[in-house]
């Protein structure tokens, strides 16, 4: 009894506090309990109805256990794909908003608290439903056309749906917008929880009628199984840390848990496509995976342009002094030098472990594919550093008054002036149809033709390494700032002279200084003078 209350203790004095808060809340109102009692009539009234359509069936396919079941499958994603997310999402909205601000903003919770127990209480919400729904699924395979690893593998996916539909509520609702924004995002919140319900459901169909649970024993079921997994924890990672990011105050370093999560995960995943490389003799794991990190890199060269230049105290206050530690704080710590120093470090890696899987693998299958593959690599790493560090040369030279989180909208800008003005001048010209490739050498989309991946290679390589080593000087100077600093900011003190310090703020003061009596008769002088 002592084990059990002192782990009760442990229990009270480490659970999260807005765990307690939300549940608390959801257990007292009436949404979870109505939808607890619905979801559980839907399934009473379906299991009714199979049964009896069982017992008149003469059906020797022995399928009433699989469709059975996907008619649980379908009640059950639409509780938690369609409910739960909404009500999360919701709530964060509304706890987010400026004229309604709740008590968990003005605590000494940090913001990593608060989205893990936002996070929490909505997972625990979807175990209750869980819990209400699997005594109802083991009766499908009784009814048989279904087996057990088909039951676990689809209720393992159908959660992975579900958590990453619920971060992805929890971050458009972390969110600083206002009402109108703010119903945008609650709309946006429900399109995207049905997109997902959809894209869900139909997968889970498709792989229960091709009897997926048949090849658990096999590479051809973990891998996948292994790499749908990383992906979707990656994607919910991120939007985990954007979500604190959203929360923390602007004169933080917020990009640090963003790329520190980035890089954990940028080697997990290589380490995993490698190796599923090396398994299958196939360059396509490593060759999708090269690709897909690159389009990810390019978006934070976007996002890096738009940082700050200069370092807030509360930021310098927490770099390390030995040199060695204040090299890697700068790639990881906000600022737009180490931003983009840190993404120009993971393209050269990817670009590098690309070449050396296909130098240590010859003869593997997709062998030339993945060679064009790597050139796409190359190609979008350059295009993203040309556009950035373009916008942000046009901020200094045209826009100076534009504000640094904006220096993005200028990058965007010369990607479209460079996708939109070479097939005007081309069509104007009359040599549109000689050169149409060659119209789009300066934007990705001359990838598509893979006639063309070599030369968007070089025109991509050679104009990001021009926008590199122009911007390479400011990459210095930031870097040469980035040091400790204990100072705190104060505020600057009123300069007086020594006349003004030595002179009497008032009138009466000077009277009193001077030794002189107020020429103003006293309380008793006026009721002296009113007797007589």
């Amino acid at each position: 009894m002592s084990v059990l209350q002192a782990f009760q203790g442990w229990v009270d004095d480490h659970i999260n506090p807005i765990v307690i808060k939300e549940l608390r809340q959801a257990v007292r109102g009436r949404f979870l309990s109505g939808v607890l009692i619905l979801f559980l009539l839907i399934q009473i009234v379906t299991l009714g109805v199979t049964l009896v359509s069982f017992s008149f069936s003469h059906n020797t396919n022995f399928t009433e256990g699989r469709d059975y079941f996907s008619a649980l499958l379908f009640i059950l994603l639409g509780t938690c794909l369609l409910f739960i997310p909404a009500y999360t999402g919701f709530r964060m909205g509304s706890e987010r908003t400026d004229h309604r601000a709740d008590l968990l903003f003005i605590t000494t919770l940090s913001p990593r608290a608060v989205i893990t127990g936002k996070l929490t209480s909505s997972l625990l919400l979807v175990l209750l439903v869980y819990s209400a729904a699997f005594p109802f699924m083991t009766i499908s395979f009784l009814l048989r056309g279904i087996d057990l690893p088909t039951i676990f593998s689809m209720a393992s996916f159908s959660f992975l749906s579900i958590l990453l539909a619920v971060q992805w509520a929890i971050f458009l609702g972390s969110l600083p917008l206002n009402r109108a924004a703010r119903l945008g995002a609650n709309i946006f919140i429900l399109g995207s929880s049905g997109m997902i319900f959809i894209s869900t459901l139909t997968t889970s169909f498709s792989m229960m009628y091709f009897g997926i649970g048949s090849y658990w024993r096999s590479w051809q079921f973990w891998l996948p199984a292994i790499s749908t997994m990383l992906i979707t924890l990656m994607i919910v990672g991120l939007l985990f840390a954007l979500s604190i990011t959203a929360l923390t105050p602007s004169t933080a370093n917020r990009a640090y848990p963003i790329r520190v999560f980035s890089t954990i995960s940028y080697v997990l995943t290589a380490a995993f496509t490698i190796t599923s490389s090396f398994l299958l003799n196939d360059m396509l794991p490593v060759a999708a995976w090269g690709v897909s990190m690159s389009m990810l890199l390019f978006i934070s060269a976007f996002v890096s342009v738009s940082e700050r230049k200069k370092h807030t105290h509360r930021v310098l206050r927490t770099i390390p002094q030995s040199p060695l530690k204040r090299t890697f704080a700068f790639l990881f710590y906000s600022g737009s030098a180490g931003g983009l120093s840190w993404t120009l470090c993971l393209y050269l890696l990817t670009a590098g472990m690309m070449g050396l899987t296909l130098k240590m693998m010859p003869y593997a299958k997709n062998h030339s594919d993945a060679e064009t593959l790597i050139l796409v690599c190359i190609g979008l790493a350059g295009f993203a550093f040309a556009y950035g560090l373009t916008g942000q040369v046009l901020k200094k030279m045209l826009f100076p008054k534009l504000r640094e989180h904006l220096t993005w909208l200028l990058a965007l800008l010369v990607a479209v002036i460079a996708l939109v003005i070479p097939p005007i001048v081309g069509l104007l010209l009359g040599f549109i149809k000689q050169a149409d490739g060659y119209l789009f050498l300066m934007t990705p989309f001359i990838f598509f033709e893979k006639k063309y991946v070599a030369a968007g290679a070089i025109a991509g390589g050679i104009w990001g390494t021009l926008a590199i080593f122009w911007s390479l000087p400011g990459w210095l100077k930031q870097f040469r700032s980035f040091k400790r600093s204990e100072k705190v900011s104060t505020p600057p003190k009123k300069v007086v002279s020594q006349e003004q310090a030595q002179a009497p703020e008032t009138a009466e003061d000077a009277q009193v200084e001077s030794g002189e009596e107020s020429e103003k008769p006293s309380e008793k002088e006026s009721e002296q003078v009113d007797g007589e």
